[in-house]
């Protein structure tokens, strides 16, 4: 399976990874549940977070759109987080993500309250998802000092492997960055080295 496009997503077909990776992924989930049929006990704090987190949004008082602060969050990130990127650039879109993620938190409301097949309740949770994932790719993309892939940095134009072969990992509840090294050894065939991209 790890022959299908390097085991990645990089300029691959995602129709055949889907087929390939997720019959594996199927299979292996069966096994597991033959030897796992129950669920471990449930941490109490994961359910109060995930209790509140739907529980926001049966808040009747006044506020802003969830979806007018999507369409903001779209636009920020095409202005700011682009292909082409430096830093000046990246650091306004940093400042105007987390002033959205403010405004959703504190602001957002929604206007239909209902509670069957309501799609206005699904949008604003994976409005909050896209919020999240900006901030992770936002402050992640600006400490990130060099190009690779589709993270161009025209004040940083060259790859570095040296210091940045490495995984960026936003941790939300810090608001921080940090790095986990990529695994170049594999398990059954030799890898490739990394290469330059060039067209």
């Amino acid at each position: 399976c790890v022959s299908v496009h390097g085991g990645n997503r990089l300029g691959g077909n995602s129709l055949l990874d889907i087929l390939v990776f997720g019959r594996v992924a199927a299979e292996r989930m069966i096994d597991y549940l033959r030897d796992n049929p129950y669920h471990p006990p449930l941490n109490e704090d994961s359910l109060d977070q995930a209790r509140a987190r739907l529980a926001h949004w049966d808040d009747t008082s006044d506020g802003e759109s969830p979806m007018q602060l999507r369409a903001e969050l779209q636009q920020v990130m095409e202005d700011h987080c682009g292909v082409y990127r430096d830093r000046e650039t990246m650091q306004a879109g940093v400042d105007k993500v987390e002033a959205l993620w403010r405004r959703f938190r504190e602001d957002a409301r929604l206007q239909d309250h209902s509670q069957v097949f309501n799609t206005a309740r699904v949008e604003a949770l994976e409005t909050e998802n896209l919020m999240l994932c900006a901030l992770a790719t936002v402050k992640s993309a600006i400490l990130r000092e060099e190009s690779r892939g589709a993270h161009s940095r025209v004040d940083f134009p060259e790859r570095d492997d040296a210091h940045w072969m490495k995984h960026s990992l936003y941790h939300l509840q810090s608001d921080s960055v940090d790095y986990k090294p990529v695994r170049t050894q594999p398990l059954t065939v030799p890898s490739f080295p990394p290469k330059k991209r060039e067209y």
